[in-house]
């Protein structure tokens, strides 16, 4: 769980929250060329939104290959990893199910090395 919104009640079930983040911890491992990233998970909560960031140290994606990310079965890593398990689903529905919710998704290189994955999730007022 994400520290900090604990008590804030957002568009996601806690479970999809929960694999969204396994997910993306699980690309970061996959796609760190040590396999051991340094993962930093940030939370904030606006009047209407819960922003979570995950930001890794890994490769960044370039540039290029930024605006097909979230397209299924899309898998760049074979242009710059080699051969990585995987179908390429995972950011795609990652960003289908934000999406599916009213939220959005964001994904971005560092300035120095890895990548940031920005969720924008609706808060739900009660």
């Amino acid at each position: 769980n994400v520290t900090g919104v604990e008590d804030v009640k957002f568009s996601l079930l806690t479970k999809s929250v929960d694999w969204i983040l396994l997910e993306l911890m699980d690309n970061a491992v996959r796609f760190h060329p040590s396999r051991k990233p340094s993962v930093e998970v940030s939370a904030r909560v606006s009047e209407n939104t819960v922003i979570i960031t995950v930001a890794d140290d890994g490769a960044h994606i370039p540039p290029e290959k930024l605006i097909n990310i979230f397209q299924p079965f899309y898998q760049i890593e074979k242009l710059f990893h080699g051969q990585t398990p995987g179908m390429g689903l995972g950011l795609a529905m990652i960003a289908s199910t934000v999406w599916e919710v009213g939220g959005d998704v964001k994904l971005y290189n560092r300035s120095v090395t890895g990548i940031v994955v920005e969720l924008t999730l609706p808060r739900l007022l009660t």
